[in-house]
């Protein structure tokens, strides 16, 4: 007898916060980031979607929606995540070039809760001061040029290597993608794993590459070859001494 009361507390506070309802929530907070708990919650009870589950009474409290968040978990926002992106990618054309879709990768940091997890997970960055406020997550995100659309994204810890990071991008680069990047990304073993993936790139060239110009177009479109360093070789054998590059 005592055990029925407590499993039907538990199945209205379920129907208050359902799945559905929980992960609304969750985007919106993306949205109102500078809104606390409850002022967003007073926002929802003011709307036709929420009437439903609060009939008569008041919003449920931060704490309930804390574990309501728990419940929920990680892998529905994942899920939803992907849908929006199939549903954006049917929507908007890619922009192409000489009939090659153009992607981009990119990396950045975004803070997180303050919390003792989050700092001894992710870390917190250095500042003027010493230690920022704020612990932060790096990621690194795989862009549709033209629709801006976020085709994928991969996060890990602030101080995490940002090539690393961009590896696990590569099973959603499609064959024969024009590939952007920038200078941070000019790495002869990360480049030349999106060219083993069947793609194109552009990237910044830095200071310390010293290319033989082979063939010259016009002035400033030439075919290179590039000397391989010695220590990209002796730990990738798949690499070899030069690389042909087109260099505009």
């Amino acid at each position: 007898g005592a055990s029925r009361p407590a499993r039907l507390e538990l199945r209205d506070r379920e129907r208050r916060l359902p799945a559905a309802l929980t992960i609304v929530f969750v985007v919106l907070l993306g949205f109102f980031r500078r809104v606390s708990y409850v002022n967003l919650l007073e926002k929802f009870h003011h709307t036709l979607l929420t009437s439903h589950f609060w009939k008569g009474g008041k919003p449920p409290s931060s704490t309930a929606l804390t574990k309501a968040r728990d419940r929920l978990g990680l892998k529905p926002v994942v899920l939803l995540f992907r849908r929006v992106v199939e549903e954006l990618e049917k929507l908007h054309q890619p922009m192409t070039f000489h009939g090659r879709e153009v992607n981009a990768i990119d990396g950045s940091t975004f803070p997180v809760a303050d919390t003792l997890p989050n700092r001894r997970h992710f870390g917190l960055p250095g500042a003027s001061r010493g230690r920022a406020g704020y612990p932060q997550l790096h990621v690194a995100c795989l862009v549709q040029i033209g629709s801006r659309i976020i085709k994928e994204i991969v996060h890990g810890r602030y101080r995490a290597y940002e090539l690393d990071l961009a590896r696990k991008l590569f099973p959603k680069l499609k064959k024969g993608v024009l590939v952007l990047m920038d200078r941070l990304f000019f790495a002869f073993d990360f480049l030349w794993d999106i060219h083993g993936q069947g793609c194109d790139f552009v990237v910044r060239m830095t200071s310390v590459c010293s290319p033989r110009v082979v063939n010259r177009f016009s002035k400033s479109d030439v075919i290179v070859e590039i000397s391989i360093p010695r220590h990209y070789r002796r730990r990738r054998g798949d690499m070899p001494r030069t690389w042909m590059l087109r260099m505009v």
